[in-house]
């Protein structure tokens, strides 16, 4: 079977048209596919540590729905703690009066500092200086362990002894506290 010009023709030309029609659906079709789906993986790879802190988000979500109820009854129950009116005018009473009461005399509170509370919105919390002149250390100790179990929403921060020059068992105490605040 030979083959004549015009089918020769033909033949090249189909020949021609088929790798015309394989390097157009190989240029515009599959390359842009393939760069597509490759900067996609990029994309993919560079969004997973914004995946995993979502996923993290939605896990701490989840724990705070559970807790929820927890919380709720917890600020309800230090709305409580609170007095009424303005910290500046019921703290250094209640903090003079507690020591009083638990035999250390002359106890003066006075605020140094006013601290946003981190963990909880619309609260604060207020640096006392509380200065005791002149007192044992064993009463003191005793009052202050009463102190930190009986006022919740007092915090111990530290505190400094100082021993008297003039009278020997006697301490100058002046202890830091913190107490939080609704605004």
């Amino acid at each position: 079977m030979t083959l004549n010009k015009v089918h020769q023709q033909k033949i090249m030309l189909g020949t021609m048209l088929m790798f015309g029609i394989i390097y157009a659906t190989n240029e515009f079709l599959l390359s842009p596919l393939a760069n597509d789906r490759a900067s996609l993986k990029d994309e993919m790879v560079k969004s997973e540590p914004l995946f995993r802190e979502i996923r993290g988000q939605i896990a701490r979500t989840r724990g705070l729905e559970i807790d929820g109820p927890l919380a709720s009854a917890t600020i309800a129950q230090v709305n409580a703690m609170i007095p009424e009116g303005a910290a500046i005018a019921w703290g250094p009473p209640k903090i003079a009066e507690f020591f009083k009461s638990n035999g250390v005399d002359k106890a003066t509170a006075r605020m140094t500092n006013e601290i946003p509370e981190k963990e909880l919105v619309g609260y604060r919390r207020l640096v006392w200086v509380i200065e005791i002149p002149n007192v044992d250390f064993v009463p003191f100790a005793n009052a202050l362990a009463k102190f930190e179990n009986t006022e919740p929403l007092f915090e111990c921060t530290g505190f400094e002894v100082q021993a008297s020059r003039e009278q020997t068992g006697s301490q100058r105490v002046i202890l830091n506290v913190q107490n939080l605040i609704k605004l």
